[in-house]
């Protein structure tokens, strides 16, 4: 029995040695795949990191632009609103402007037919003195 025995050992001992060896080579092969993919995977989150900055900073670059456009459209309001103010205070001088034009129209009329009144009143007055003398 102690053959057998020893032989059932060394059969055992080799097994083991086997298995021991296929785990390492399975180790050594996995940690080498799993090395690869974690370099890669850095690799792909520092690509991603980079790419997030670069986005970041094109974000940051539109909120500018947004804050100056926003100040661009409020200067731009102010000027409008000044204009309509402006246009309003010409449209008023020109209500203004209007009634004196007309009231000055009036005037001259008044005045040039109190002249021909007068021009014909001396007409008259000297005819009259010119035929009774």
């Amino acid at each position: 029995m102690s053959d057998k025995s020893t032989s059932g050992i060394v059969q055992v001992a080799i097994a083991l040695i086997g298995v021991l060896g296929s785990l390492g080579v399975a180790y050594v092969t996995t940690g080498a795949t799993f090395k690869k993919e974690l370099q890669e995977n850095v690799k792909g989150v520092e690509k991603l990191t980079s790419e997030q900055t670069q986005v970041d900073q094109r974000i940051a670059e539109m909120k500018k632009q947004v804050a100056d456009a926003e100040s661009k459209n409020l200067e731009l309001q102010q000027q409008v609103s000044q204009a309509v103010s402006k246009n309003n205070e010409l449209e008023q001088n020109m209500v203004a402007l209007k009634s004196d034009i007309e009231a000055s129209k009036q005037e001259v009329t008044k005045t040039k037919n109190e002249a021909i009144e007068g021009i014909s009143n001396a007409r008259i007055k000297a005819l009259s003195t010119i035929a009774h003398p």
